[in-house]
């Protein structure tokens, strides 16, 4: 899975959102992503808040199977938070072209995150990862998040 072809890390990554960080794609390249109406990082969001998510990728192998993983890192304590703010695991059903994925395709998948309450006045990091067959992550971002009080 971890196959990456040379000219894959040549494309440059275009992040509409300014600060989002490429946390490591070793599965594929993260060609762009977008998170709500946020210019630049970090984002400031509220709680209850749906926040649409829209990324672009390629991956450098194939998979039949995409799951969608969002973690918060709150001072160096790194939780799952995908069931709590909403986001559907299966990214097979919000991607497209539909699964299975394969190399060299331009996928576009898209999210629509919920900003708990539980993170009320904290500023975290927001990883989201998109993981195939095997476990082996295609791409992942990070993004700095301010949850207002």
């Amino acid at each position: 899975m971890i196959k990456a072809l040379c000219f894959l890390g040549l494309i440059a990554v275009a992040f509409a959102t300014e600060g989002l960080e490429d946390c490591g794609s070793p599965g594929g390249t993260l060609i762009s992503a977008q998170i709500g109406d946020c210019e630049a990082a970090p984002c400031t969001v509220t709680p209850g808040e749906t926040v649409n998510f829209v990324a672009s990728m390629l991956s450098a192998s194939s998979t039949e199977t995409l799951e969608v993983l969002v973690e918060a890192d709150l001072s160096g304590t790194v939780i799952d938070i995908t069931d709590i703010v909403g986001v559907n695991r299966d990214g097979c059903q919000t991607v497209d072209p539909e699964c299975p994925i394969v190399p060299d395709v331009e996928y576009t998948i898209t999210a629509e995150v919920t900003v708990s309450d539980l993170f009320a006045g904290e500023s975290l990091d927001v990883v989201m990862s998109l993981i195939g067959d095997g476990g082996e992550t295609l791409v992942c971002l990070k993004l700095r998040a301010d949850v207002e009080a």
